[in-house]
């Protein structure tokens, strides 16, 4: 069944985020920063959190953000995440996307747009994506940072982005950045990029970074890039740029 018919017998979902929804989220955000002010230990972000997440399990996901977002959580943020365990993902976003993982509980994990398919990953966005994540304890621990993340298992992963990425990572031990991050399993993988890409990476331990990553496992991989892309990565131990 294609993707028109899907929709013509309501098999795809398409989300809209209304306008009153990130007023409420940001006076919740507000109320907490003024009772944690002046506390000694105040208390941590929650463990995962999302601007938007969306999870099918049979049908197809289909995200149109215009909003602006910013996301923070101690361990995984995301700015959106559009899942499908057995149709295709389409991602369309205009707004800009600050997400930051702080690392309360160790490592960390910051995400500006997941996308995941069973079948094919579709990511056009035109936002500005700023994406930190750091670790806050002394003991080793690893911090991931991804602008875009398309995923396919079957289908093809076709990115194509417009925005400015910012990707910041500060690590105890394992640093791995990656500004746009497309990979198929049996499909093609294509990213047209205009967009200007900063890494910044401080790692104790191994540092990883790339600008734009484009693999398949059977499939073909192709990056047409106009966008300046900038890494700069400080590591203790060894570092790796491509």
């Amino acid at each position: 069944m294609t993707r028109k018919n899907k929709a013509r017998y309501g098999l795809a979902r398409s989300y809209r985020i209304a306008p009153t929804v990130k007023i409420l989220r940001a006076a919740i955000m507000a109320g907490v920063v003024v009772t944690s002010v002046g506390t000694a230990n105040a208390a941590p972000l929650p463990a995962f959190n999302a601007g938007i997440s969306v999870y099918e399990p049979d049908i197809d996901v289909v995200i149109d953000n215009v909003y602006d977002y910013t996301v923070d959580a101690s361990f995984k943020a995301v700015g959106i995440s559009g899942i499908a365990n057995n149709g295709d993902v389409s991602i369309n976003n205009s707004g800009d996307l600050d997400v930051y993982a702080d690392g309360y509980y160790g490592s960390s994990s910051a995400y500006g747009i997941i996308s995941s398919a069973y079948g094919e990953s579709n990511v056009i966005n035109s936002g500005n994506i700023n994406v930190m994540a750091h670790t806050s304890l002394n003991n080793f621990n690893s911090a991931e940072a991804q602008g875009i993340k398309s995923f396919a298992n079957t289908g093809d992963s076709i990115v194509a982005n417009d925005g400015i990425i910012h990707i910041d990572i500060a690590s105890t031990g394992t640093g791995l950045a990656f500004g746009i991050n497309a990979y198929s399993g049996y499909g093609d993988v294509n990213v047209q990029n205009t967009g200007d890409i900063y890494i910044a990476a401080d790692a104790g331990g191994m540092a990883i970074a790339s600008g734009i990553e484009v693999s398949s496992r059977t499939g073909n991989g192709a990056v047409d890039n106009s966008g300046d892309i900038i890494i700069n990565v400080e590591s203790e131990s060894w570092a790796s740029l491509h």
